[in-house]
């Protein structure tokens, strides 16, 4: 048997493994030292290059003729380093074939008794072949006359000599080789050269039914002597998708001239790299297609999900740290638990974007865990208990798992069984998301769909040859571990193992259900096909024909060494992959996809790569002289979104047009030129006849129930929206619940700032079930979204600190450091503050207010060196509802430091922090520069602003409304701070104090942390007052704007806000599509 190629692997490392410590030969142990045989990729190289040593010198039986030619190489280097890595691939060799002859145990035996032989590599396995040949194929094919060998590019030195034997068994049959024309004369050349191997005349066999085809063949060695035939044609697209949408229309327009789908047949080199662009726009064109690809197994969710479930299991048992990604990776993918209700699971995308957020969260505030402590840090959630529960429910699985692996081979295939049934049951009701809109109709790719669970059916029936292989690693390791201590056993990373030998290389090929349909292939699968029309996609440069790689151990001299002797005879059973091999083979597939033409060819590419370069014409067409002013070159320019007349072979005119192309073509043709703005006469022209014939083709109701909408929103988006308290989205709960008294102060600001952010805020994102969160301020983190709120509006996600934060201050200010001016008699420098933070809290608490404490250090001691009277004091406010009389509202404030000043006759002086650095400056405005008055008005004060025009700050126009508030929620006040998180130093102090309270704050400080509060952000008494008065007339006013009615109430955007700038980093900006409208 051939030994998987993970299994083969897992050879290699231990060889390397081992050879580090000592054992082996020498090249062996070189290898090792110079590879890192931890890293998948390297060891995966390794494999394939020494696979290609395998293919090359027949299983290592023609090193020695290899080495010789490594030999004389003319470049010293190469000559060298392909010497040495002969060498240690011979040793190596050696290794592995000795380790596999282990392998070969009395338990592995076949139906008949006999040892199994496991071979190391393919070439080992047809290597072996040749010898069963020589005693049973005669036998077995008694009377053969003629053997054909086709479809076969590749002739590597096992398979050539394979053959060979093959024909040597009978002496009456002659062996004929169908190929290529990139193959034919070398591999006759290669049979010429090898001794007691009699070549017959060539008989030429290659045609091709098309004129064109037979042209563009003849262009791969030349610029052909026949002029271009009318049934060619060039196409250049600016981008791949561009290319797709020509390619739908070019068939809608043969469609339209008699053409049955199964006449038209697109090919590309790698189609992969096309499925996504003609999988949509086929789809939105009503075209039937149908993909001849494969999908790989590894990427099928069902696949995926059970691996990462053992992968988990296993981390869990060995004790060691993982992250959140590894715990909900499962729960991602679509793990069900068993014995669980099926309601639950998979679990909803609400559910487990929390169980994420919260994770995430954690992680960061602490780092990776072990399984355990992960089910503590859950077990400890509040909030939500749905997440919460089902994660436990999940992690308890888990747990119970740990000491009970698959013991055998058929416990592991029921246990994968009953994890992908349950998968297979839950999903059966989810459907693939298709191209939607107006004019596109997708009955016809819905007949012949495969469902969400296909693949996964796949995977369930592999379950059994999974148990079998688990059972094939235990009979091999328990025996080859049988004098360690440390011998094989069942475990998770066994049976992960197993599944990834039996299905991680595996793929499935989609059925064609519709024979009636486009066929949509890869070059080399081409073979036997015919139909009137081909379409070549991607003909560029290094796509078709491939640029290949260069290799990483054999060197490309000694590859293009070998290509030369293989084919002049020298050494005539050679072969390693090349630059030049590869290109021959690439013509191959080009000829076999020309081949299938009977009639008409469409060659196209992209002619701009995603950086904006020119890409020249693949090789293979470069030297046809293809003038973009030629009737058979079609390019596509960047600005062509729509079809036009005279860009496709079948549409001359407007009016031949209108009839060939997709409805939702002709919708958005009618939208387009029917309403644009630039003059006649410029391309495409177009009059109002055309259009109005084109008009008499499209479906009337679309176009003014679909199309215009969306058009006249675009162009005139709505500027106000009315939310009524009679809508049903308000039967189970109050509009006074969502938009009335209290008063969040972070709703004011949102709402102060843009009207319809707050909407979009408070009633599509402020919820949990039919709860509205108000006083909450929601988690941010820089890299995961919300789980609620998605990407959370600037002004929440930079200017309100989370709870972490403000518990960590309550418990500095109400338990741990009472008294303010002790801080210099707990510590005797900052170092020792930070110190203390961190033994006291979580690290992703230092990083927030570690520097802030140590600058509050700072600020003590410069109090105590001043010659001023300082007896400042921090409190701790609790979050708590302020009362604003005029406007009959309370207002939500959540929990802040409020420092007193007893030496000042008890006045306050609130403190605020800010969740991110500089926004201390942006919430109070202190980055305002100007020499008139500064207006204290939410829409106005940065107007007079010198540095409106280059401002790029992304909170203009918005005042904090926690200084709004001052004058209801203290008496007293001295002034206002607002510090900044994460940062430390004079910069992240901003606020505005009284002048004659100054010196109880600044007194005898010439500088220090807040050296912003100096005279620049001091102000008299008046101008305190008449500052004040403008933040309550601003406040009340929000608020009676802000409170509902028994109407409801209005919101809208503000004009000149939005001239100004103030869209631009608005994260509802998509949803809103104002700011997309012009001036409004």
């Amino acid at each position: 048997m051939l030994l998987p190629e993970s299994f083969t692997q897992r050879l290699i490392r231990e060889t390397l493994d081992r050879a580090r410590e000592g054992e082996f030969s020498d090249p062996v142990q070189d290898l090792a030292r110079r590879l890192p045989s931890d890293e998948d990729d390297v060891v995966e190289s390794l494999y394939e290059e020494l696979n290609e040593y395998y293919r090359c010198t027949d299983a290592g039986d023609d090193h020695q003729e290899l080495v010789d030619l490594a030999t004389d190489l003319d470049n010293t280097y190469a000559c060298e380093s392909s010497q040495r890595r002969l060498e240690q691939f011979s040793a190596l060799t050696d290794v592995l074939e000795e380790l596999a002859a282990e392998l070969s145990v009395d338990q592995l035996d076949d139906e008949n008794g006999d040892d199994i032989v496991p071979y190391v590599s393919r070439s080992h396995f047809v290597s072996a072949a040749r010898d069963y040949i020589q005693q049973h194929f005669a036998d077995e094919f008694e009377g053969v006359s003629w053997i054909g060998i086709t479809t076969i590019s590749v002739f590597d030195n096992p398979t050539l000599r394979l053959l060979l034997e093959i024909g040597e068994q009978h002496d009456n049959a002659d062996l004929h080789f169908f190929l290529g024309a990139g193959s034919y004369d070398r591999q006759r050349q290669r049979l010429q050269e090898i001794p007691d191997v009699e070549i017959g005349e060539a008989v030429e066999t290659r045609h091709f039914e098309s004129e064109s085809a037979d042209f563009l063949f003849d262009a791969t060695d030349g610029d052909p002597d026949t002029s271009i035939p009318d049934e060619l044609e060039f196409i250049e697209a600016p981008e791949r998708r561009r290319e797709v949408e020509y390619l739908a229309q070019d068939i809608r327009g043969k469609l339209a001239d008699g053409y049955d789908p199964s006449d038209i047949v697109v090919v590309a080199r790698n189609i992969d790299s096309y499925t996504t662009p003609i999988q949509d726009i086929f789809e939105s064109n009503s075209l039937p297609y149908h993909l001849e690809t494969k999908t790989a197994l590894a990427h099928a969710p069902s696949y995926r999900f059970l691996v990462a479930t053992f992968d988990l299991i296993q981390a869990a048992i060995d004790g060691e740290e993982i992250g959140y990604d590894t715990l909900v990776d499962p729960l991602r993918l679509g793990f069900c638990l068993p014995a669980e209700r099926r309601y639950h699971w998979p679990l909803r995308d609400r559910v487990f974007l929390y169980l994420e957020q919260r994770l995430h969260d954690a992680e960061q505030r602490n780092g990776e865990r072990t399984f355990g402590e992960w089910q503590r840090t859950v077990a400890n959630l509040s909030g939500w208990e749905e997440p919460r529960e089902r994660m436990e429910s999940f992690l308890e699985w888990v747990s119970e798992q740990q000491g009970s692996p698959p013991a055998t081979g058929e416990e592991l295939r029921d246990l994968v069984r009953s994890l992908v049934n349950d998968y297979m049951y839950q999903m059966v009701s989810e459907r693939r998301s298709r191209p939607d809109g107006p004019g596109i109709d997708a009955t016809r790719s819905q007949l012949t769909d495969q469902h969400t669970t296909a693949i996964a059916e796949n995977v369930y029936n592999s379950a059994a040859q999974v148990g079998r292989h688990y059972e094939y690693l235990q009979e091999i390791f328990e025996n080859e571990d049988a004098d360690n201590e440390d011998g094989w056993e069942p475990s998770w990373e066994e049976a992960s193992q197993a599944l990834f030998d039996v299905l991680g290389g595996g793929s499935v090929r989609q059925q064609q259900k519709d024979g009636n349909a486009i066929r949509v292939v890869d070059a080399g699968d081409t073979f036997f096909m015919d139909a009137e029309h081909v379409h070549l996609l991607g003909l560029s440069r290094g796509d078709f024909p491939v640029e290949r790689e260069e290799a990483t151990f054999l060197h490309e001299k000694l590859r293009t060494r070998v290509a030369a002797e293989s084919a002049t005879g020298t050494a005539p059973f050679f072969r390693l992959a090349s630059q030049e091999t590869q290109h021959k083979v690439d013509v191959d597939y080009y000829e076999l996809a020309l081949q299938v033409s009977s009639d008409s060819v469409t060659v196209s590419h992209q002619f701009r790569d995603t950086e904006g370069n020119e890409v020249p014409w693949s090789a293979f067409v470069d030297l046809i002289e293809k003038d973009e002013s030629a009737d058979y070159v079609t390019r596509i320019r960047s600005d062509q979104w729509l079809p036009e007349p005279g860009t496709t072979g079948f549409a001359e005119s407007w009016e031949t047009l209108g009839p060939r192309i997709s409805e939702r073509d002709r919708q958005r043709l009618i939208q387009h030129h029917a309403n644009r703005d630039w003059p006649e006469r410029t391309a495409p022209e177009i009059s109002a006849d055309d259009l109005e014939a084109m008009s008499t083709l499209t479906d009337r109701s679309t176009y003014t129930e679909q199309v215009r909408p969306r058009y006249d929103r675009y162009v005139q988006p709505p500027t106000q929206i009315t939310v009524s308290p009679d809508e049903p989205a308000f039967d189970d709960i109050d509009l006074e619940e969502v938009i009335g008294s209290p008063v969040s102060v972070h709703e004011l600001d949102l709402f102060s700032q843009c009207q319809l952010k707050f909407y979009f805020y408070q009633f599509l994102f402020n919820f949990s079930g039919d709860d509205v969160r108000r006083q909450e301020i929601p988690f941010y983190s820089g890299s995961v979204t919300n789980y609620r709120f998605g990407e959370l509006p600037r002004i929440i996600r930079h200017q309100y600190t989370g709870d972490e934060s403000r518990s960590a201050w309550h418990k500095i200010i109400e338990q741990e450091l009472r008294d303010r001016q002790s801080l210099t008699d707990e510590f005797d420098n900052r170092d020792e503050v930070r110190a203390w933070v961190q033994d006291e809290f979580t690290p992703y608490v230092d990083h927030m207010i570690g520097g802030q404490l140590a600058d509050e250090y700072t600020l003590v001691e410069q109090e105590e060196a001043s010659n001023e009277p300082h007896e400042r004091q921090w409190t701790w406010q609790q979050e708590h509802r302020v009362a604003v009389d005029d406007a009959d509202a309370d207002v939500w404030m959540p929990g802040h430091r409020r420092d007193i000043l007893p030496h000042d006759d008890g006045y306050v002086l609130p403190v605020h922090q800010v969740r991110h650095s500089s926004y201390a400056e942006k919430a109070t405005k202190s980055c305002w520069e100007g020499s008139q008055y500064r207006t204290e008005g939410c829409g106005s004060l940065c107007e007079s602003c010198n540095n409106l025009d280059d401002c790029g700050h992304n909170t203009k126009f918005m005042l904090d409304h926690r200084i709004h508030l001052l004058p209801y929620a203290e008496d007293d006040c001295a002034g206002y701070v607002f510090q900044d998180q994460y940062e430390s130093g004079t910069h992240t102090r901003h606020g505005l104090i009284k002048q004659n309270h100054a010196a109880a704050i600044r007194g005898g400080i010439d500088n220090g942390p807040e050296a912003n509060l100096g005279p620049a952000n001091q102000i008299p008494s008046g101008g305190w007052y008449s500052k004040q008065g403008e933040w309550e007339d601003d406040l009340t006013s929000h608020l009676e704007a802000f409170l509902p009615t028994d109407d409801g109430s209005d919101y809208a955007a503000e004009r000149g806000f939005v001239n100004r700038g103030g869209c631009e980093s608005c994260v509802y900006r998509s949803m809103c599509g104002i700011p997309d409208g012009g001036d409004f």
